[in-house]
């Protein structure tokens, strides 16, 4: 069955509905209806329209001669919400019932008019073909939704299928080892669930490979049915079948069942395969997405290192394999749930700043301490990474954490307990590539102790190391958790500050040689420190940007020192 576009599709339901029928639009910022579709038996008793749509309501009662539903019927049918019923006389004469259902859009509020003009009591009634055209016009959008997940697609079209053939029984049957296996049921058929039928042969099978539908009126007397015995337990007596079919590709099929022959016509295999034409492609979306989805988290969970999706709510979305590991904990026993009642009060207080930080926006990368599950002490090393929608709002971040423990004796600063000048480098790295990425700033500042050789000429290196160890507490405490102070070597420091203008850097310069004043070092030493600073531009790399912040810092000092100097990019 060749691909057939949504506008066709609705076409074809419209037109196998044997009764009058008009689809009309309303903009509430308009008076005036205007009608998008007709059917074939409209034509029939009212023609000439078709050619020429779509036209104003109006204009269709002129050209027609069609006097009810006049436009009123259709005004208050959108202005309540509520279906509006009457009697009126067609064009060739006949005497028939009018029925205008209003179908609301995402937003709660009618914007669709259907108009069905029936010859008997009353317009529509329980499964009649008004109520048809809803549930197929309703199912059309719902899957159009991309928040559905392939179960529920799934379960939809089974359900749908079941209303509109008014059948006992529906599944929707998908290929697996050579067999057509039930992914979802309704109605009777869910007494069977995950039902197998053979691939190469039967009716299933049929359908299936030959992607064409097929009715069954009698399974006795149908030669079709092979396996007899089996449609007897499952009371299948007759059926309609419908293959899901998109991009020249067959995934699977929907079926209809009913307990006593002849229960279908081809008017229902017409429904069934209409439905399954509009089906095929979000459920073949669905499934691709579900796929990748497996592949997505196969990949995760292979990886040796703790991968997590936290929401602005702070509570756990995904988790990988060693995640749910380190903690001994099963996948439901962490999606859903906070982070504090996971990794418990004690740790997550020590990272609640960080989890601040990210969800301001800030990328995040540190290494600390950290307790374990098991209460053992150990360092971890984490990345956060904001999660955006595309207007920007932070609706969650990503974490990859590493147990480092073994390995951060050699990232790591002896005496001050900072970073070192190698694992500086690989963070500036990775900040420079975000930076370049995603076009967010970057600033850098590079700091050199003031006088500090005359510290441990005066004093000794043992004190000097005091000053050393006193001074990058304090520089520590006062930079936010997104951003990174390393020792370069010797008396000199740098910081990375993320997310960070040139002129918000200079600020934070400004502060942090302030802040080197008023540190008391004791025995009537003062200190005082030059900073150069210096912000990313597209065309820089690590070794422009530490070139600059030398050039800057080589300034300061020249300039008397207990100063602050910008070099621009």
């Amino acid at each position: 069955m060749s691909e057939v576009s949504p506008a066709d599709l609705l076409q074809r339901a419209l037109d196998a509905v044997p009764q009058p029928l008009v689809v009309a639009e309303s903009d509430h910022g308009t008076a005036e209806p205007r009608v998008r579709h007709v059917n074939a038996a409209f034509e029939a008793v009212a023609g000439g329209v078709a050619a020429e749509l779509p036209v104003a309501y109006n204009e269709l009662l002129e050209r027609t001669g069609l006097a009810e539903p006049g436009p009123e019927a259709l005004r208050r049918a959108r202005a309540t919400g509520e279906i509006r019923e009457g009697r009126g006389r067609m064009p060739n004469g006949e005497n028939r019932w009018w029925r205008v259902t209003p179908l609301a859009e995402g937003n709660g509020r009618p914007t669709t008019l259907v108009v069905l003009h029936a010859a008997g009591p009353r317009a529509a009634g329980p499964g009649g073909w008004a109520a048809r055209l809803e549930e197929l016009t309703r199912l059309q959008r719902e899957v159009a939704d991309s928040g559905l997940s392939l179960d529920r697609i799934r379960q939809r079209v089974a359900e749908a299928a079941l209303f509109l053939t008014g059948a006992d029984g529906a599944s929707v049957a998908e290929p697996a080892d050579g067999h057509l296996v039930d992914r979802a049921t309704a109605g009777s058929a869910r007494l069977w669930p995950d039902l197998q039928l053979p691939i190469d042969r039967g009716v299933s099978g049929s359908t299936y490979r030959r992607r064409e539908p097929i009715l069954v009126r009698d399974a006795r007397t149908d030669e079709r049915v092979v396996l007899k015995d089996t449609a007897e337990r499952l009371g299948f007596r007759s059926a309609a079948l419908a293959p899901l079919v998109h991009q020249d590709r067959c995934f699977g099929l929907v079926k209809v069942l009913a307990n006593e022959p002849d229960r279908f016509d081809t008017s229902d295999l017409e429904l069934l395969t209409i439905a399954a034409g509009m089906l095929a492609s979000p459920l073949a979306n669905a499934a691709a997405f579900e796929g990748e989805r497996a592949r997505h988290t196969r990949l995760l969970d292979a990886l040796p290192v703790l991968v997590a999706y936290v929401d602005s709510s702070r509570r756990y979305r995904e988790v990988n394999a060693a995640y749910r590991a380190w903690y001994g904990l099963e996948q439901a026993d962490v999606i859903g749930r906070p982070v504090w009642d996971v990794i418990g009060p004690e740790a997550y207080e020590s990272l609640r700043p960080y989890h601040d930080a990210v969800l301001r926006g800030e990328q995040v990368s540190y290494e600390g301490p950290f307790t374990f599950g098991d209460g053992s002490q150990g360092v971890i090393h984490a990345d956060y990474v904001p999660h955006r929608t595309p207007e920007g709002a932070v609706v969650g971040f990503y974490a990859i954490v590493l147990d480092v423990t073994k390995v951060s004796q050699a990232d790591r600063d002896y005496l001050t307990g900072l970073p070192n000048r190698r694992r500086f480098d690989e963070q500036l790295h990775a900040a420079l590539v975000a930076a370049h990425r995603y076009e967010r700033p970057l600033g850098l500042i590079l700091a050199d102790l003031d006088g500090f050789k005359q510290i441990n000429d005066t004093h000794g290196h043992p004190r000097g190391d005091e000053v050393l160890r006193s001074l990058s507490a304090s520089w520590r405490g006062a930079i936010r958790a997104s951003d990174v102070i390393a020792r370069w070597g010797g008396e000199e420091f740098v910081v990375l500050a993320p997310e960070t203008s040139e002129e918000e850097t200079a600020r934070l310069a400004e502060r942090l040689r302030a802040l080197t004043r008023e540190i008391d070092l004791g025995d009537d030493l003062a200190a005082a420190a030059s900073f150069g600073v210096t912000a990313c531009t597209p065309a820089d790399d690590a070794r422009s940007l530490m070139q600059r912040l030398d050039g800057a810092l080589y300034r300061a000092k020249r300039a008397g020192g207990d100063r602050v100097l910008v070099e621009r990019g």
